[in-house]
């Protein structure tokens, strides 16, 4: 991901990763994907575990959004579990 933002705040980061996979439920369910995200900043940024709301841009200028929970920090790491769907991915990106 080439620009990331954990609520409004820009963050810095030497990489950033978005990774979905299909989830194991049925259609009739809801979340047919589940996704996450980890992040590498440049600076120590220390986030408290909660929910956050995440947006991403890709290098090709994709743009990503969705609300997601920290679960690990080491205050330049971070980790999030995306809790619902993420705005711009289709789970026909999966055929």
């Amino acid at each position: 991901m080439a620009r990331l933002w954990i609520d409004a705040d820009a963050v810095d980061t030497r990489r950033a990763r978005l990774t979905v996979r299909r989830d194991d439920a049925s259609e009739a369910e809801i979340g047919l994907f589940d996704w996450e995200v980890s992040a590498h900043c440049d600076e120590r940024r220390w986030l408290v575990q909660g929910e956050y709301r995440l947006r991403l841009e890709s290098e090709d200028g994709r743009a990503f959004e969705g609300r997601a929970i920290l679960t690990t920090t080491d205050g330049t790491s971070h980790h999030f579990r995306g809790l619902g769907n993420l705005g711009g991915f289709e789970q026909s990106e999966f055929d």
